[in-house]
């Protein structure tokens, strides 16, 4: 549901506008304090948030996740990222 991703970053952003985007915990803990569910707007404001910090690191994210997982096959096959959201 596109539109509901839109709604919930619209109503999100006003309260995280000049947060620190490198401090993960704490906006992931904001977004679940502002909005109850909503797991793909919170979503797409989380990759949001680690592009940023990797532009700021100036590494690619999956470095920040610890490191690539490509076994030589070609796929990966040993790393799956899941971040489950808090839904009280």
């Amino acid at each position: 549901f596109p539109e509901g991703t839109r709604v919930g970053i619209i109503e999100m952003a006003p309260q995280l506008l000049g947060a620190d985007p490198t401090r993960l915990l704490d906006i992931n803990m904001k977004m679940d304090w502002i909005l109850q569910g909503s797991p793909n707007a919170k979503s797409a404001v989380d990759m949001a948030c680690w592009d940023i910090l990797g532009k700021h690191a100036g590494l690619p994210v999956c470095e920040l996740l610890g490191g690539r997982f490509d076994h030589g096959e070609g796929v990966d096959r040993g790393f799956q990222l899941y971040r489950a959201i808090s839904q009280n």
